[in-house]
């Protein structure tokens, strides 16, 4: 085996079987200022990307990022949007498989309030979504390159908002989250920023054990 001495574009093997080759970086930022005795302002910032070189032309699969699900945007289900603005066909079971991609940006707002006894009340607003960092024909509108400019950017920023309830057994709370989409990062049959067809197209139920962030 040898992996010294190999230039940048060579193909480099471990015991004679070629390996992915990436770099990826991530950051996780999280911060809880209380308002009063009783509530809580809660917020999450997430960015990470992920660059494959010499063997690789793509990311592995498993490491590339997705946004979406109980941690997440809260209105939308886990891989059902993204990248960009790259609409995959609903027709396809696995469309899901298409909604990763290699640079992430997500931001959370929770507020959080005792209601009473161990039950506690929360209301919160969810952005973000996932690109590409190059373009690929088979997922137009799907990188960040596509994006244009900072406008078209935060137009293809995923938006959610909602409300839930946390029971506090002392050892782990037990979470349900109800979302509702705001923003489709895609272009809808409804126009301006507010673009959800139908209400019930953009609504995210979630039983969940701890808090999201």
């Amino acid at each position: 085996m040898k992996l010294s001495g190999a230039s940048y574009n060579e193909t480099k093997t471990m015991f004679g079987v070629p390996f992915a080759q990436f770099a990826k970086a991530a950051l996780d930022l999280r911060y809880s200022y209380r308002i009063s005795r009783k509530s809580t302002l809660a917020t999450h910032f997430a960015t990470g990307a992920i660059y494959p070189y010499g063997n690789a032309t793509t990311a592995p699969y498993i490491e590339q990022f997705y946004v979406g699900g109980a941690n997440s945007i809260r209105a939308f289900t886990v891989r059902s949007i993204g990248p960009g603005r790259y609409r995959a066909s609903e027709e396809s079971a696995y469309s899901f498989m298409d909604r990763v991609g290699e640079f992430k940006l997500e931001a959370n707002v929770e507020y959080r309030s005792r209601l009473f006894g161990n039950c506690y009340g929360a209301l919160f607003v969810d952005a973000g979504n996932v690109w590409l960092l190059r373009p690929d024909s088979a997922r137009p509108g799907a990188s960040l390159r596509e994006a244009g400019s900072v406008g078209g950017l935060l137009d293809a920023i995923a938006v959610g908002t909602g409300a839930g309830l946390r029971y506090d057994l002392s050892f782990l709370v037990v979470r349900f989250d109800v979302g509702v989409g705001l923003h489709l990062p895609y272009e809808t049959t409804r126009k301006g920023w507010y673009n959800i067809p139908r209400f019930r197209d953009a609504l995210g139920f979630h039983l969940a054990i701890g808090y999201p962030f």
